[in-house]
């Protein structure tokens, strides 16, 4: 694929290792001829769902090897080999402790704040800090729901100065929160309806196409975006959508 870039963070994606050893070479070869220079120490590989082969895994760019690592952090996001949400979660569930815990300890302190100011300095930072491009995460497992939803209720019980003892429904229905599972969902329905408005022109609207249509016409892939966002519609009954 061509390569996704934000400002010099770049990715590069191939099914195979000639493929990248091709776009490592087209990376090499324009550094060289324009006369800058990647950070090799901030370069790494990752291989999903790769075999034990130790010889297939030497990569290099020019004369320097780049090291190949189980897990790497592009954008803000951390990616593993195996694809899997587990370190996506956990990042989540610490942000969602950790910025609220920082913002009172900076002097926004529910002890003095109304819990309506605190609910909403929670939805418009805390959450949006932690749920950074949760639009991607597919195939959350239950346990990652449950601890989501334990880091969620902490925090508003904290913000209440409700006894962690209290009830969890009790909890959110008293100051009309929602679960964060109803804050992804409504976020993934929110990039389903970008995408179904983007441009043809874009290529991210033809791959959406092609993705829609590969489920669509029963080749039933369990992981990714669409498979999500069919669950999502039938949980919500907006299949005339």
């Amino acid at each position: 694929m061509c390569s996704p870039t934000v400002a010099d963070d770049m990715a590069l994606v191939s099914f195979s290792k000639s493929g990248l050893d091709q776009m490592l070479g087209i990376c090499h070869s324009y550094e060289m001829k324009w006369r800058f220079e990647y950070n090799i120490n901030k370069c790494a590989v990752v291989i999903a769902h790769g075999n034990n082969s130790v010889g297939e895994r030497l990569f290099s760019m020019g004369r320097q090897q780049i090291k190949q690592v189980d897990k790497y952090i592009h954008l803000g996001i951390t990616c593993d080999q195996y694809l899997s949400t587990g370190l996506l979660v956990q990042e989540a569930c610490r942000k969602l402790r950790g910025s609220l815990l920082a913002i009172c300890n900076s002097g926004v302190h529910p002890r003095k704040v109304n819990p309506l100011t605190s609910k909403t300095i929670y939805k418009s930072v805390v959450i949006t800090k932690a749920l950074y491009q949760c639009e991607s995460w597919s195939n959350l497992t239950v346990k990652d729901i449950e601890k989501l939803e334990r880091s969620h209720t902490f925090c508003l019980k904290y913000m209440q100065q409700l006894s962690q003892h209290t009830n969890n429904r009790y909890t959110l229905s008293v100051i009309n929160m929602d679960s964060l599972e109803t804050y992804i969902d409504y976020r993934k329905i929110q990039f389903l309806g970008q995408l179904c408005r983007l441009s043809p022109q874009y290529q991210a609207k033809s791959v959406f196409h092609h993705r829609l249509l590969r489920y669509i016409n029963k080749d039933r892939q369990c992981l990714g975006f669409v498979p999500d966002i069919f669950r999502i519609v039938r949980k919500y009954n907006l299949q005339y959508v």
